[in-house]
């Protein structure tokens, strides 16, 4: 027969570097709760955030500028090179003057941003201004991307036809200075022409030529630095005149070379978007406060850390309590416990465990179940058995047993009935009686299980019966068991998983050895997946 005492659950979050993916799943198993929890409160939020969200609409419209770059992408002229820089571009789309006058044309409730591709690695392409327009309806983010790249040319061409027409003003008074310069600079050289002109005397003209001569000579540098500034300002003036007439055509310099057309759904809000962050950041966050949990929770989970823990041998797991009644799987799992109980020699002389209390360290474990379970097997083997509610303050047993609680131990012990007025046959088996805890005192429920009569109970059943199994209060919630287990050959200790910590449990384990009470194994109440599994193997 397939042993069960070597399935476990996997061990809590101490060290995640030795956790496989198996591990991991089993803990995100336990914090389902949590994790879905989370989930729903990221959806909900990811759904508040997307309705509360205005619809935008997006329209975009792109301008080519005249570059280096692209100038052969414009109409050209030899004797003009006039080109725009895209920096220089940004600071007039940014000045306060574009921008008022764009925005006054504009629907109201848009806006428009302004950028270019510096990184593209396409000429071209770095020389587009692109106008990225929102608004709340289609039409108007398709009419403000318009406006603006339409405003952005307008106004470019009015600036750059109001500078050529104010270099063209200096340049023609800087001609007019350097003519007067030169006339003046001449002068005295047309004086003496005049007067040349005007004697008759051969010596004198004969002086007059000499000085001129001299003159000429000394004026000759001046005067041919002059006549090339006057020649490069000619020429400057006829390209600057030539290009004013050219930027009479406002695409000359920049023209639309994409414009914006109607968009046909909103960009905002992305519910796509959304709902991909919100999904991804959902899981992240519920992984995390997961891992979390389970680093922080100090509860004892599997059969190695109870068995790391107190040293003690481990009889057996049991995957869940049927509310039906135990599955084979969880039948076997009892009589594994009901096996050792029959071959333990707690005390070394041969004498076998026959007084057994079976307790936990806190209440809820199923510390009940396990012994009302293991009395009905010890019974099929026709084992005289007895059942023993010693918790006086919460009975339990009795009533699994089908027992009423009405009259039992406390009643004994407190001398109102004798120990046959206590014991009653539960209908489960001819082999099974039960002494039901009886009217509840948890008031005198110490003194009482410290009386004699109490162990002159024991010992006179213990010649009746070939079974006692004693259900005894939680070990760290009352006094009592440490009392009871006085009385017992042997102990079994019912651990849940995820109720107790190390602490919890090596305290309990502390209070039963103090009294010498040898315990027989820990039974770990699991409701494990892993231990489900194998327990299943007994259903097919």
């Amino acid at each position: 027969m397939t042993t069960v005492d070597a399935v476990s659950d996997p061990p809590r979050l101490a060290r995640p570097e030795e956790l496989s993916v198996v591990d991991y799943l089993a803990v995100f198993r336990r914090r389902r709760w949590p994790m879905l929890l989370i989930l729903a409160t990221v959806a909900f939020a990811t759904a508040a955030f997307t309705i509360s969200q205005d619809t935008e609409y997006r329209a975009t419209a792109s301008v080519l500028i005249r570059t280096r770059d692209t100038a052969n992408l414009f109409p050209l002229d030899g004797a003009v090179e006039f080109t725009r820089s895209v920096a220089g571009e940004h600071a007039f789309l940014n000045s306060d003057e574009f921008r008022g006058r764009a925005t006054m044309l504009s629907p109201e409730r848009s806006s428009v941003e302004t950028m270019s591709d510096h990184e593209s690695g396409d000429a071209a392409q770095r020389s587009v201004l692109i106008f990225e327009a929102t608004a709340a309806a289609p039409s108007d983010a398709a009419e403000a991307a318009n406006v603006w790249s339409n405003q952005y040319i307008v106004q470019r061409h009015e600036l750059e036809l109001a500078e050529l027409a104010s270099s063209i003003d200096t340049m023609l008074q800087s001609l007019d200075t350097l003519d007067r310069t030169r006339a003046e600079l001449l002068e005295p050289v047309a004086q003496l022409d005049v007067a040349l002109d005007t004697t008759t005397d051969e010596a004198q003209k004969q002086r007059l030529t000499n000085e001129r001569l001299v003159l000429t000579n000394n004026l000759e540098s001046e005067r041919d630095t002059l006549d090339r500034q006057i020649s490069r300002l000619n020429t400057n003036l006829a390209e600057l005149q030539l290009a004013h007439n050219l930027l009479r055509d406002p695409n000359w310099l920049a023209r639309v070379s994409e414009p914006a057309s109607v968009p046909g759904s909103p960009f905002s809000p992305n519910t796509e978007r959304n709902v991909l962050l919100g999904l991804l950041s959902g899981v992240v966050l519920s992984i995390g406060v997961a891992l979390l949990l389970e680093s922080l929770d100090d509860k004892l989970r599997s059969v190695s850390e109870i068995t790391m823990l107190t040293g003690i041998t481990h009889l057996c797991s049991i995957p869940r309590f049927e509310r039906r009644g135990p599955t084979l799987g969880v039948t076997e799992a009892y009589q594994r416990i009901v096996s050792a109980l029959r071959m333990t020699r707690p005390l070394g002389d041969g004498v076998r465990c026959q007084v057994v209390l079976v307790t936990s360290a806190q209440p809820g474990e199923g510390k009940t179940t396990v012994a009302t379970s293991i009395a009905e097997l010890f019974t099929q083997g026709r084992s005289r058995t007895l059942v023993i509610d010693t918790d006086l303050h919460r009975p339990t047993a009795g009533q699994v047993l089908g027992i009423a609680n009405r009259t039992g131990l406390s009643d004994y012990l407190s001398g109102s009935l004798s120990i046959d007025d206590i014991i009653f046959e539960s209908a489960k088996s001819p082999y099974l009686n039960v002494i039901p805890a009886g009217r509840v005192r948890s008031e005198s429920a110490l003194d009482l299980l410290r009386s004699t009569r109490f162990e002159i109970l024991v010992e006179k059943l213990s010649g009746v019966y070939d079974q006692i199994i004693i259900d005894s209060p939680p070990v760290l919630a009352v006094v009592d068991p440490v009392e009871i287990a006085v009385h017992a050959d042997c102990a079994i200790l019912v651990v849940r998983a995820g109720q107790v910590n190390d602490r919890q449990l090596s305290e309990a384990q502390r209070l039963l050895e103090s009294v010498a009470v040898p315990i027989t194994g820990t039974v770990l109440v699991a409701p494990s997946p892993e231990v489900a599994n194998v327990y299943g193997y007994y259903k097919q």
